[in-house]
């Protein structure tokens, strides 16, 4: 008992000590301590209060609309991970759509409407089916101009759906007369549009009532603009390195008798199979039908790539080469009906002498035809 009482005395004593002390401690303010947390100066987000999109006056006097914009600012600027992908991918898009809108006579600012309705994801695709840069559905696609086929899907080509989102923003601006009503118009429909303004009996955009998604659309182009022209003055610095660039490619004729693997103009290419793919993301599967096709390739393998292409196809009969991993439970004679090969062939190009040689996770060299039946 005695000594319990001892050390409950002490701890008290103890505890006493440091209350004393930290009361003789000079207290800090609660401005000082804020000071030692942000030891850096806070940034200071403030919408502007003067705007034009497409050469168009955005009546930023106007409270509503201001406060509009500054929803759409505030929350754009809140998504700091994708600001900074957005400025990274902006000198693989960007300056390809400002060449082709300054061709075209049309806005600058519409190359905006890239990363809105995508973030510069070239493999974007939307719930409602919406595919590539530009996002466009199969029906609007079909009628500018890309094609959906087993084979192929151009709304994943960022350069021929630019093309189609420039066609069908000029066929909206004919429409309209006002780019901020087009762009309204490529998001919800002409046809919605159209109906809105005679209803309403108003052709200025921010006085239309539209969908949610359509008002909030346009705004955040405005936010987009506002953050990419200057993005510096909200915290993003990035250094030269950090930006992600085009790669250095180069469009080709590539001209088939029949139906052809990928590999095979990856190979002529002298590239991958991959690269191939990530140029032309708008290729599906693994073949290219008989006829003519232009797609682009690295450009160091231009040069003799059409030469490079005929012996592959000269030599299609002798097939590609092509890895199979042996799976749990197979056999060589199961191995070999599967990849359609005489099993004497794939122990001769792997140095098999016996059909039971084989175990889990074995590679085995085989060779399939390029073309397809």
């Amino acid at each position: 008992m005695k000594h319990t009482t001892r050390v409950a005395a002490i701890l008290i004593v103890f505890f006493l000590s440091v209350v004393n002390a930290w009361s003789e401690a000079e207290p800090q303010s609660t401005l000082e301590q804020n000071q030692t947390v942000f030891k850096q100066p806070l940034l200071q987000f403030k919408t502007p209060k003067n705007l034009e999109l497409c050469g168009e006056r955005v009546p930023l006097e106007r409270r509503d609309v201001w406060e509009r914009l500054d929803k759409q600012f505030l929350l754009s600027l809140s998504r700091e991970a994708q600001v900074i992908l957005w400025i990274k991918r902006s000198r693989q898009y960007l300056p390809y759509i400002e060449e082709e809108l300054r061709k075209k006579g049309l806005p600058d600012d519409l190359k905006y409407m890239a990363v809105a309705e995508s973030d510069l994801n070239k493999y974007a695709l939307s719930p409602k089916g919406a595919a590539g840069t530009w996002q466009f559905m199969k029906e609007t696609g079909v009628r500018f101009g890309l094609e959906k086929q087993e084979w192929t899907d151009q709304r994943y080509s960022f350069e021929k759906a630019t093309a189609s989102a420039l066609a069908y923003l000029t066929a909206l601006y004919e429409q309209f007369g006002k780019w901020m009503l087009a762009v309204a118009a490529y998001n919800c429909g002409e046809e919605r549009v159209a109906r809105e303004i005679e209803e309403q009996n108003t052709e200025q955009f921010v006085d239309l009532f539209l969908p949610r998604e359509t008002e909030e659309y346009l705004f955040r182009i405005m936010a987009i603009k506002i953050i990419l022209s200057n993005p510096e003055d909200y915290g993003f610095v990035l250094e030269e390195d950090d930006y992600y660039l085009p790669c250095d490619a180069e469009e080709v004729e590539v001209n088939l008798p029949g139906s052809f693997h990928l590999q095979a103009v990856a190979e002529a290419a002298k590239t991958t199979y991959r690269m191939i793919k990530e140029l032309n993301p708008e290729l599906r599967g693994y073949y290219l039908p008989a006829g003519q096709h232009k797609m682009l390739i690295p450009r160091e393998g231009v040069e003799g790539f059409t030469q490079r292409l005929a012996a592959c196809i000269a030599r299609a009969d002798e097939g590609m080469k092509s890895i199979y991993i042996v799976r749990r439970g197979d056999t060589l004679t199961a191995i070999a009906a599967k990849l359609e090969v005489p099993v004497d062939k794939l122990m001769q190009w792997n140095g098999i002498n016996s059909a039971d040689l084989v175990c889990v996770g074995l590679q085995l060299t085989y060779y399939r035809p390029y073309g397809k039946q």
